[in-house]
């Protein structure tokens, strides 16, 4: 058996397929699977995909109707052979170690996640944006009992390797936007320890223009950012962790729920207002007795113009905010 299954849902990414495969194929760590699941691909992914099997008998090739992000990803964890699984998305890419390092820190400490940083590139090969972990969060490893601040970590699944037994009874939303932030943070208190690797960068996101995350729907946006965040609130208090985990979970609620998809539909086009009415009236009536500000999180968490923003959004002075959005973007030119 394997020791790491490496997932990777295929959907229309025919030119950037091949980088992705061979980054995976050049891991240090050679005793893995790959798992290309082609959902339903219009283009000629599907046969990059069987190519590419043809010629390692590491890669096994699930090809079914077209699900979503979730439904691809939730197949390949039905047919993981492996114990511990990672998940690469097809048009990004990984350094050759991240296997063997991941994999490693996940034996040496017997934990059952792994969680390390990430670095998004344009496609130029520009570097845009280095993910670290919260300063909050030493190397080494840690119970969520323990350490409540690993709530603050970003949800994406595609920075963790993972145990595959976490994903018993919990799966990827269908069709949902956010899937990461649906499901990751409920993995958190079934993990005996997550180890924190610093200051390692191995997974690269790239960012294209015709991505789900930079096109501008501004009602899935809003709506699936709140159905995520709710989703997330109302499973701790269903078992139980909400009081201990409040600080934090609070934290991750204003700043998934409210300031990131208002920072993200701020950049769209049509009636923008209103959705950010919209979003500021659910954060108050989910969270009606938070106040933002005094959340221990929100003076460690936000930049000084991160905190300009979200007080100009939080007293909802929208022409000053956009007037602000559009002077910065004007002097970064």
């Amino acid at each position: 058996m394997s020791k790491v299954s490496v997932i990777v849902p295929v959907y229309n990414v025919e030119q950037y397929l091949p980088k992705c495969i061979e980054s995976i194929q050049g891991q240090t760590e050679q005793d893995i699977e790959i798992i290309l699941v082609n959902d339903g691909s219009t283009d000629g992914s599907g046969a990059v995909c069987d190519r590419y099997a043809e010629k390692d008998a590491r890669i096994r090739v699930l090809h079914q109707a077209n699900g979503g992000l979730s439904a691809a990803r939730n197949a390949g964890i039905a047919a993981a052979r492996a114990d511990f699984l990672i998940f690469v998305d097809s048009d990004d890419y990984i350094d050759a170690q991240l296997v063997e390092k991941a994999y490693g820190a996940a034996l040496a400490n017997d934990a059952d996640i792994v969680v390390y940083g990430y670095v998004k590139v344009f496609e130029n090969g520009e570097i845009s944006y280095v993910y670290d972990l919260p300063a909050q969060l030493e190397e080494g490893a840690f119970c969520l009992d323990a350490k409540p601040e690993l709530l603050l970590m970003t949800p994406s699944a595609c920075n963790k390797l993972f145990r595959k037994s976490l994903f018993k009874e919990i799966e990827f939303p269908l069709r949902a936007w956010y899937e990461d932030l649906y499901t990751i943070p409920k993995l958190y208190p079934k993990a005996a320890k997550i180890y924190c690797m610093r200051n390692f960068y191995p997974y690269k996101y790239l960012t294209r223009e015709n991505s789900i995350m930079t096109s501008g729907n501004i009602e899935k946006t809003k709506a699936d950012r709140i159905s995520a965040v709710d989703s997330v609130l109302a499973f701790y208090k269903d078992v139980g962790l909400y009081p201990k985990n409040a600080s934090e979970l609070d934290w991750l609620y204003i700043y998934h729920g409210y300031f990131l998809p208002c920072r993200e539909i701020m950049n769209f086009q049509g009636d923008t207002v209103s959705a950010l009415k919209e979003l500021h009236a659910n954060l108050l009536q989910k969270l009606p007795s938070v106040v933002p500000k005094s959340n221990p999180y929100y003076a460690s968490q936000l930049s000084k113009r991160e905190k300009l923003i979200f007080s100009l959004l939080f007293k909802q002075q929208y022409t000053l905010l956009h007037l602000f959005v559009k002077a910065n973007q004007l002097l970064k030119k």
